[in-house]
C-alpha cells in the first residue's frame, strides 16, 4: 500500500490546509481530500445526520481507486460525533486533530491552554463539558475565531481586529485547519497541522508505507459542492514565525 495515497476527510476548505501540511511534511506522497461543503458547517447540523454523513462518505474515499492507507479527520466535529465509525468505514488507520490539547498540557511553564478555532465550526457547549479540564488539570479557556472560516474558505486572511487575545498565561492552541493557517501570528503555538503531521509520518513509518515513488505527491480535491470547492483554495500561512511541531 506504499503508493496509495492518504485520505482526508474534511467539511470544507480545512482539508487543504491539512493536505498541503502533510506533503510539506511528506513530499512524495499523494493526499486525497473528500470535502462535504454541501453539509459544512457540521456544527449546524445535528450529531445524528454527522453520524450518518461522515462514515459513508470515509468509505466512499477509502474504496476509491486504489484506496487509501491512512485517513485523517480534518473536522474537529466530525470527529467528536462519529470518529469511531468512520475508523470502522474506512477499515485503515484513522487520526483525528485530538492530539493538540494533549500537547499543549504538557507544555511549560504556561498554566493554561487557550483553544483557538473557527467559530461556527463545532458545537462549543457540549465540546467544552468534556474538554474543559486537559489532563494535569490545566485549564481550557475557548477563543472561537469569529469570521475565519468564512475568510478562508473564501481565500482572504481574516480581517486583524478579528484575532483572539491570548492571555499571558496560556499557550496558544491552534485546534483546526483554519486557525493552523494563522500560526504565524503567534509566539509559538501548538499547532494541529503539525501535530497531526508528525502522527501521520509516525503512523506511516510503523506501517512500513512511506511512499516509494520518484516523482512528487499530488493532492486531488473532491467535494459535494463542486461549485463551492472551487473557492475552497485556502490561503497559506501568513509570512513569519513558523509553527512549531
Amino acid at each position: 500500500m506504499s503508493d496509495a495515497s492518504i485520505g482526508v476527510l474534511a467539511e470544507g476548505a480545512g482539508g487543504v490546509v491539512l493536505a498541503r501540511a502533510l506533503q510539506a511534511r511528506l513530499p512524495k506522497e499523494d493526499v486525497t481530500v473528500l470535502a462535504d461543503h454541501a453539509y459544512a458547517p457540521y456544527a449546524r447540523r445535528s450529531a445524528r445526520v454527522v453520524a450518518s454523513r461522515a462514515p459513508a462518505l470515509a468509505r466512499e474515499l477509502a474504496g476509491e481507486g486504489d484506496g487509501v492507507k491512512l485517513l485523517v479527520v480534518a473536522s474537529l466535529q466530525m470527529a467528536e460525533d462519529a470518529l469511531d465509525a468512520i475508523a470502522a468505514a474506512a477499515g485503515v488507520p484513522t487520526l483525528a486533530l485530538d492530539g493538540t490539547l494533549p500537547k499543549a498540557a504538557r507544555r511549560m511553564p504556561k498554566q493554561r491552554i487557550a483553544a483557538l478555532w473557527a467559530d461556527g465550526t463545532l458545537r462549543a457547549v457540549p465540546w467544552l463539558r468534556r474538554h474543559r479540564f486537559e489532563r494535569g488539570g490545566r485549564e481550557v479557556v475557548p477563543l472561537p475565531w469569529p469570521g475565519l472560516a468564512e475568510a478562508i474558505e473564501a481565500g482572504r486572511h481574516p480581517d486583524p481586529a478579528s484575532v483572539p487575545e491570548i492571555p499571558d498565561d496560556c499557550v496558544a492552541t491552534l485546534l483546526d485547519p483554519y486557525a493552523s493557517t494563522q500560526a504565524a501570528r503567534f509566539d509559538d503555538p501548538v499547532d494541529c497541522a503539525a501535530v497531526v503531521v508528525e502522527r501521520a509520518h509516525r503512523q506511516l513509518v510503523r506501517m512500513q508505507a512511506l511512499a516509494r515513488r520518484k516523482r512528487a505527491g499530488r493532492i486531488l480535491l473532491r467535494s459535494s459542492h463542486p461549485v463551492r470547492a472551487q473557492a475552497a483554495l485556502p490561503v497559506r500561512r501568513p509570512s513569519g514565525r513558523a509553527a512549531q511541531p
